[in-house]
């Protein structure tokens, strides 16, 4: 099964690599950089991904992407009906993803 990824070490990245080990399934990586990786997903070039959903939410609204579960410790308000991967055989899944804007150290304060 061919996955794809955010990026070698990424969040995505890793927590795929976690639930490996925890299912102790053996998947393969596909593609290494984000929107990449999702249009591979839709594209059918990909089985599967850990991925954020603001993105992909269209897509899953539509039908072309079947959201399988959330790594949040209860159910998603936004998706309500789909399960939580965060049971007690998976609980260690649930992820944390930190995002900053960034810009060059010379842009202006007034820009920033």
């Amino acid at each position: 099964m061919l996955y794809g990824s955010g990026g070698s070490g990424s969040a995505a990245h890793l927590a795929m690599v976690y639930f490996e080990l925890l299912a102790k399934v053996n998947l393969h990586i596909f593609r290494t950089r984000a929107r990449a990786g999702d249009y591979d997903l839709i594209a059918g070039q990909t089985s599967t991904m850990i991925t954020g959903m603001a993105a992909l939410m269209p897509h899953i609204k539509s039908q072309k992407l079947r959201i399988i579960g959330v790594g949040t410790a209860s159910a998603w308000p936004v998706l309500p009906d789909v399960p939580t991967i965060a049971k007690p055989a998976c609980r260690a899944t649930k992820q944390r993803q930190w995002y900053g804007i960034l810009a060059p150290a010379a842009t202006p304060r007034d820009m920033s």
